[in-house]
């Protein structure tokens, strides 16, 4: 038919799959991807069950939105939609300190004076605490959401020039330094590796990091509640999720960058908007009632938590700290389909549906795949170019697990499950077993 484009070799496996599920009233179908379909280094390793096949489950959801002329359809069966009314600026966060009063003071006007200063911030700044102790100055953490946002999505009520206004930029500097130097302090010296020594370097790493059984708990006793507070810390991150991973793509060539788009691309649910990952997350704050305005709930997150966001739009704000955007995304993609299916099971035991479960089911699919992706493709190519940034990579791997798991100890404690006198553990002496990257 003229003027009528004919599906694609992905959209016709993906068709025919739904069309599959649906004829067997199903909730999924599995199929055999050959060897010759494998487009990526990592895809023709895949350990497969037959050596010219490699097996490839689709949930009509996931099948439906790869296909051509499908209906996007969720899990469940529901039809997805993206009208959940989310805000795309950050709400102003409320000073805390002096150094969040002055900077609030100084946005509030309109930024034509390019003299204009920050009065009593720059003795703030000064006074601020040197090291780890930084992560738990809430003054401090809630001036640099404020000052990412301001670089990002936006902040309301505040004028989108003072972004590049020089009072700003000095305080970005001071402040970005000191927060740097306490996520160095806080995760310990890094020693370097080379490209060759990074997988068996990100064993050792997950293994030496001593992570609470936050997923496992909710899990298994976990109530309604207590997954709103998950939902409500993870939402400054996850309402944008991918967003500042994405700010390295410029920063980083050949076949880093390539490997980074492609991971990013499923993120951003590949070019449909209802299956971005920080849709399917919005879909979850809603169907436990929570808002999915986004950060509306920055107001009331402590300073780890903060933090734990901080470090990441730190790394994504300096072209120098590129290489721990990509640790960073490495250090997620290694740990997140374990503890998201335990969240996903969790929810279901407490008997919520697909809008809740949606965003879970999808990063235990996805991520399983990312990891290779992430480590073989992306974080090992970076280091046989540049094997002199190994240090940074490894220290946004490091920060990406540690930070976490102190957010993970604030929940458990918040929850009287967790000691209040447990403080974070330096590495043990015997590493604990964890789940670890396949090897190949």
């Amino acid at each position: 038919m003229t003027g009528v484009r004919p599906p694609s070799s992905n959209e016709a496996v993906a068709s025919f799959a739904t069309f599959c599920a649906r004829m067997l009233d199903t909730s999924g179908v599995g199929l055999s991807l050959p060897v010759a379909a494998r487009t990526s280094d990592v895809r023709k390793r895949t350990v497969a069950s037959v050596s010219n096949v490699v097996p490839l489950t689709l949930p009509p959801g996931r099948a439906a939105r790869m296909g051509w002329g499908a209906d996007h359809r969720s899990n469940g069966g529901d039809v997805v939609t993206t009208g959940l009314g989310v805000s795309s600026r950050s709400p102003m966060p409320a000073p805390c300190g002096a150094l969040g009063s002055a900077v609030a003071e100084l946005l509030g006007s309109a930024p034509t004076e390019v003299q204009a200063v920050l009065g009593d911030g720059e003795r703030a700044i000064a006074a601020l605490p040197h090291g780890a102790p930084l992560l738990e100055h809430l003054d401090a953490q809630r001036t640099w959401f404020l000052l990412a946002e301001l670089d990002g999505r936006g902040v309301c009520g505040v004028d989108d020039g003072w972004n590049e206004h020089p009072a700003v930029a000095t305080v970005r500097w001071y402040l970005g330094h000191a927060l740097e130097a306490a996520i160095r302090d806080r995760i310990g010296p890094v020693e370097p590796c080379t490209a060759a020594q990074l997988p068996g370097r990100v064993r050792r790493e997950l293994a030496e990091v001593e992570s609470p059984p936050l997923s496992a708990r909710l899990q298994a006793t976990g109530t309604v509640e207590q997954y709103r507070d998950l939902l409500r810390h993870r939402s400054i991150y996850h309402l944008r999720e991918a967003d500042p991973h994405t700010t390295a793509i410029p920063r980083l060539t050949g076949r880093t960058k390539a490997a980074l788009v492609e991971i990013q691309n499923d993120e951003y649910g590949g070019g449909r908007a209802e299956w971005m990952h920080s849709t399917l997350f919005a879909r979850a704050l809603s169907a436990l009632d929570l808002s999915t305005d986004y950060a509306a709930y920055v107001g009331e997150l402590p300073s780890i938590t903060l933090a734990w966001s901080n470090a990441l739009t730190l790394f994504a704000s300096r072209r120098g700290l590129r290489a721990a955007i990509v640790g960073h995304l490495l250090a997620l993609e290694c740990t997140s389909s374990i503890p998201n299916k335990r969240y996903a099971q969790g929810l279901r035991r407490l008997g919520s549906g697909s809008d809740a479960t949606a965003f879970f089911d999808e990063h235990v699919e996805a991520d399983v795949v990312h990891e290779q992706i992430a480590l073989y493709d992306m974080a090992v190519p970076l280091l046989e170019d540049q094997p002199e940034l190994s240090v940074d990579l490894l220290t946004g791997f490091r920060a990406a697990l540690v930070l976490d798991a102190d957010v993970g100890r604030y929940l458990l404690r918040q929850w009287g499950i967790w000691p209040q006198s447990h403080g974070p553990p330096r590495a043990p002496s015997t590493p604990p077993r964890r789940r670890v990257p396949s090897q190949r």
